[in-house]
């Protein structure tokens, strides 16, 4: 499974997560931060996730308009 698919199944569990990436690459799917840059900043290219800040600090969290049992379809590029 890759890092993006591990992370939407994260949030298909728990949709209102929201965390840093050192919190997703430690709590979401046990990886590296480095190992997750790259997906993170492809899902928020795709809209699958969203960025804000709080603290000085990038938080990433699921996109509030998909509905969290599609996210593997926003994913894909496929319309709702």
């Amino acid at each position: 499974m890759d890092v993006s698919t591990k992370i939407i199944q994260y949030l298909k569990e728990y949709p209102y997560a929201r965390d840093t990436r050192r919190g997703v690459a430690r709590w979401w799917v046990g990886l590296t931060e480095e190992t997750v840059a790259d997906a993170l900043e492809d899902l928020c290219q795709r809209g699958v996730l969203t960025r804000s800040t709080h603290n000085d600090q990038i938080l990433y969290s699921r996109n509030p308009h998909l509905d969290p049992n599609r996210l593997e379809h926003a994913l894909r590029g496929e319309a709702d």
